[in-house]
């Protein structure tokens, strides 16, 4: 998807160049896929899940972690990765919900 945008020697080599293409992508992705998402959700805890998502697996993923049956490999990564979003938030932290 992203091949003409960036210089795909760069992106191998130069972990600076790759590092900020990286989070061009991931701000695109949350501005256009994941916030959205999380507003029509109602829950704005939804955006990091679903911007990891989007990341990985193409703008179709949004809401895979959110769907009521899952493949069981998709199951797996999504409450690992959530596990960690979790784990990250500093204790005392309000969530995004309780925060808006």
């Amino acid at each position: 998807m992203w091949r003409g945008f960036y210089d795909v020697e760069r992106l191998r080599w130069d972990t600076a160049y790759n590092t900020r293409a990286g989070a061009q992508i991931l701000m695109r992705y949350v501005r256009d896929y994941a916030i959205p998402y999380a507003e029509r959700s109602g829950e704005l805890n939804h955006v990091p899940r679903a911007a990891y998502a989007v990341y990985n697996a193409g703008p179709r993923a949004v809401g895979r972690f959110d769907k009521p049956r899952r493949h069981p490999r998709e199951e797996r990564v999504d409450e690992r990765f959530g596990r960690c979003i979790k784990a990250s938030r500093p204790a005392g932290t309000p969530t995004c919900a309780r925060a808006a």
